[in-house]
């Protein structure tokens, strides 16, 4: 369940994200096309969409992961296996948008890299794992201790 569901949905809210910026580039391209200038509003929500799939998914899924294994009181070891692999998984992520300017056509570009970006894979781990890590050690331990009374 740790190996695979955190994969199947971090690839799932990927190509989510992707779809919904192709399809802000669609409702750009008339705006672009009278103005000559894509709006400050939808470039804004273009980026919001791109640091989402760099940032936000792994962090989003690898929660998920921790959530699930402490409302169903699970041992820590395969939750853990699962946040990590989505720690590595969402590193080598790479997203670039390049809007269209008056000399040229715009550009999306996705795709997955390793060994990626070492720091964002250091944020899911030190904001999730490690909390869920300790959160679970506490836990064994006061169990233990309610055990030996």
């Amino acid at each position: 369940m740790f190996g695979l569901l955190p994969v199947l949905a971090f690839i799932a809210l990927v190509i989510g994200c992707v779809a919904l910026t192709v399809g802000l580039a669609h409702l750009a391209e008339p705006i672009y096309k009278t103005r000559g200038v894509v709006p400050l509003t939808l470039r804004g929500i273009g980026e919001l969409l791109r640091l989402t799939v760099l940032w936000g998914v792994p962090l989003a899924v690898a929660a998920f992961c921790a959530i699930i294994a402490v409302r169903w009181r699970l041992r820590p070891w395969w939750p853990a296996f699962g946040m990590l692999f989505v720690a590595v998984l969402g590193a080598g992520t790479t997203m670039q948008l390049t809007w269209a300017t008056s000399g040229g056509h715009g550009s999306l570009q996705a795709g997955y890299g390793f060994p990626g970006e070492f720091i964002r894979m250091l944020a899911v781990i030190t904001v999730v794992l490690l909390p869920y890590v300790a959160w679970s050690y506490r836990r064994t331990r006061t169990r233990d201790q309610r055990a030996d009374e």
